[in-house]
This record gives C-alpha cells, sequence and structure tokens, in this order.
C-alpha cells in the first residue's frame, strides 16, 4: 500500500476486514508502496465469507491509499478453496496456498475495494 502523492490533505489508513472484524491496521508512511501482512486467522464456519480492504481515513479531508498485490494464502493443505469476484462467479482451486489475482473494482463514493 501506498499514499498518494498528489494533493492529499491527510493520511489514509487501510483496514483489512474478515466478514466486518478487522485483523489488520495499516498506515502507508509515503508515496512508496510498502509490504503489509495480517496476522494469521481462523474462518471457522463454512459458507460465503467476505474479505474487504476498507479506507478508514486517518485525519484531514482528503485522502488515499493505493493497494496492489494483494495475496490470499491458505495455511496448511486445504481441500477446496473457492475464489470469485464479478468477473468470474466460480473458480475453483485445490491447491494448499492459493494465490487470488485478479482485477480490482473501485466504485465512485465507496468506501471498500471489491474483488
Amino acid at each position: 500500500a501506498a499514499q498518494r502523492a498528489f494533493s492529499q490533505s491527510g493520511v489514509q489508513i487501510v483496514l483489512v476486514q474478515v466478514d466486518g472484524v478487522t485483523v489488520g491496521q495499516y498506515q502507508p508512511p509515503n508515496t512508496s508502496y510498502t509490504s503489509y501482512a495480517t496476522p494469521a486467522f481462523t474462518i471457522a464456519t463454512g459458507g460465503t465469507h467476505t474479505i474487504a480492504l476498507v479506507g478508514a481515513g486517518g485525519g484531514g479531508t482528503d485522502f488515499t491509499a493505493f493497494v496492489d498485490d494483494v495475496r490470499l494464502t491458505v495455511p496448511g493443505s486445504a481441500a477446496r478453496t473457492v475464489l470469485t469476484s464479478p468477473a468470474n462467479p466460480s473458480l475453483a482451486m485445490s491447491s494448499s496456498a492459493p494465490l487470488a489475482s485478479g482485477h480490482q473494482r473501485f466504485a465512485p463514493g465507496a468506501d471498500r475495494i471489491y474483488r
């Protein structure tokens, strides 16, 4: 993640949330991309879950952070992991360490980055 370089009157804080619960909070220090990783977390139930990157603001009235190269890694052996996006409604992976990749969709006025 990196802060926007031009005309920014505050800093952006990026929250990583799983089903609405914050599992990581990061404030990029400057305009250079910095790598971050959440601590390991467990999703205890089956079904559909949401992993969201949420802009939380950090003071000021105009702030933006850019996020790139988002990866989801499943530790150990996973029988089946399903990743979905609007462009690909169902992509099943059986790898023990799947990698989520693709394009991000930014909605005007939205406070979340959607996959």
